[in-house]
């Protein structure tokens, strides 16, 4: 079976090398990499032309587009038989394809596979695991609302969810974009989680999202006024919903401005205290922010 691994780069060039070291370590071999380049004014495409790899092929947008009209015009240009994610700045285990493939071909009925993965704390080059406990296969709409711990450079799916079933990215989101297409995939079609970190997720400051507070409450604002939304959501699972995300994004908002902060003050070499402080500050809104996600639960 053919893989088609997508990757998307707008400016990647910092990781875009550790990552694609990953794919051509893969023990798997038959793949080809559609490397989607949303006009990048970095070297990144320098970087890519290091690899004189035959699986590898390129495309240039001359125009910078929204990342999931990018995926998906990504997607078009595949021609595997099943669909796999790698961002520019995170990187996988060396037996991370093999591991899925072998998974499809023992079981017919999965559809999206999808496995455990590492967190990387670029700050302070420490890995934890995404998730402790193991999480659910089979259609699992109810779990990605109570919680959703998808990773989609973990995700492996048949290409023909896309080409055949119409199943696509919605170019209209940001932020929310992988949430809503695996709630909507979890409808019809059949998971299979791998108890096992094929991938490594890169958290770093470039990786937060660019859009301001009014931008992410316009884009919730139409996700749940989807119709796809409200067919997969009872009126409860939208209200949690939306008093989840009016408190935690306050949260989060200040999550990110402080470790904003802690990168540049790391940068500027600022003194020991400074940090700390920063830190103490960063960990008490962490605790705040999972209690209230514990207390919402029980």
């Amino acid at each position: 079976m053919k893989v088609s691994v997508i990757q998307n780069c707008h400016n990647g060039e910092k990781f875009l090398e550790n990552s694609l070291e990953s794919l051509v370590s893969q023990t798997y071999k038959d793949f080809e990499l559609i490397f989607f380049d949303n006009k990048s004014s970095d070297n990144s495409k320098k970087v890519f032309d290091k690899f004189k790899d035959k699986r590898f092929k390129y495309f240039y947008s001359n125009e910078k587009l929204k990342l999931y009209n990018a995926r998906n015009l990504a997607i078009k240009e595949s021609s595997g038989d099943l669909i796999a994610f790698l961002d520019t700045d995170d990187w996988w285990t060396k037996n991370k394809l093999m591991e899925q493939v072998k998974s499809f071909e023992q079981n017919n009925l999965i559809d999206v596979s999808y496995s455990n993965y590492f967190i990387h704390n670029q700050l302070i080059k420490k890995n934890k695991l995404n998730s402790k406990k193991i999480l659910p296969s089979g259609n699992i709409t109810d779990q990605i609302i109570d919680d959703y711990k998808i990773g989609l450079l973990t995700v492996m799916l048949k290409a023909k969810i896309f080409f055949r079933d119409n199943m696509w990215f919605d170019k209209n989101l940001t932020i929310l974009g992988d949430f809503d297409f695996f709630l909507r995939l979890s409808k019809y079609f059949f998971f299979n989680y791998i108890d096992s970190p094929l991938a490594f997720y890169r958290n770093h400051q470039g990786n937060y999202s660019n859009l301001n507070f009014t931008e992410e409450l316009e884009e919730f604002n139409y996700f749940i006024s989807k119709k796809e939304t409200k067919i997969l959501l009872n009126s409860d699972q939208i209200n949690n919903l939306k008093l989840s995300y009016n408190i935690n994004k306050n949260e989060y908002s200040k999550l990110s401005n402080i470790n904003n902060k802690i990168y540049e003050a790391s940068n500027k070499s600022l003194s020991f205290n400074k940090i700390k402080n920063l830190f103490v500050l960063y960990i008490k809104k962490i605790i705040l922010v999972v209690t209230f996600k514990y207390f919402k639960k029980n």
